[in-house]
């Protein structure tokens, strides 16, 4: 019997990229952090996320438990990540064609950033099956400390989103409180999961040369091409 699957819907961050490297950050440790976690407890696991370039393999396989699939939504090319949302209905189709694809033992679905919330409530409820969410950031704090290039439908999604999880993960107690006292989210429904500071924000991001340095060189160890 083949071990539980896990889908994790990121639409804007590709584990692949190095913290400190372009529009590499925290999203994209906490999603190599991850597939790392659930791959030691057994669980087989993949990423799925928006192709940027022609030049990235449509799948990446990491190891015999976790592995990258990029999906075409809209043109191949970088995206403003507040822009995703209006590809709401093409990234919902990528996604079930991918998963339909698949002869695996999906029960559950993670969704990281609220566009990709959207999209794993939506295939819950026509899967009919549970999601869990990652949250990181919220809009109500990003409005409340004046950021203005918050996308106009975020918080309404956000309520949504929180709403239908099976269980939110935060990274810390003021984004419980954000949580509980801004979006009335049921505090039962809520896991601080801490975030440690990642050995990865330690060291630099590129070598000597000025090349970013491979993220994921830990989890290969053999050497594969992804399919084109």
């Amino acid at each position: 019997m083949k071990a539980e699957f896990v889908p994790i819907i990121s639409l804007h961050a590709d584990p692949i990229v190095a913290s400190g490297a372009g529009s590499g950050g925290g999203t994209h440790q906490y999603l190599r952090e991850l597939l790392s976690s659930l791959a030691l407890r057994g669980r087989r696991c993949a990423v799925l996320t928006r192709r940027v370039s022609s030049a990235q393999p449509r799948e990446q396989v990491l190891s015999s438990h976790a592995r990258i699939m990029r999906l075409q939504i809209g043109e191949v090319a970088p995206l403003d990540k507040k822009l995703l949302n209006s590809w709401h209905s093409e990234t919902v189709r990528a996604i079930r064609e991918a998963l339909d694809a698949m002869s695996e033992d999906i029960r559950i679905l993670h969704s990281v950033y609220w566009n990709s919330g959207r999209a794993a409530m939506d295939i819950s409820r026509t899967l009919n099956i549970p999601f869990v969410h990652t949250v990181i950031s919220n809009g109500l704090r990003r409005i409340g400390e004046g950021a203005k290039d918050t996308a106009d439908d975020r918080v309404t999604i956000e309520r949504q989103v929180f709403a239908a999880a099976e269980r939110i993960f935060s990274v810390s107690h003021d984004e419980y409180d954000d949580l509980t006292s801004r979006y009335g989210v049921d505090p039962a429904k809520i896991i601080i999961v801490g975030r440690p500071v990642d050995r990865a924000f330690s060291d630099p991001a590129h070598d000597e040369c000025g090349r970013p340095r491979n993220p994921l060189a830990a989890y290969e160890s053999t050497p594969r091409r992804g399919r084109q």
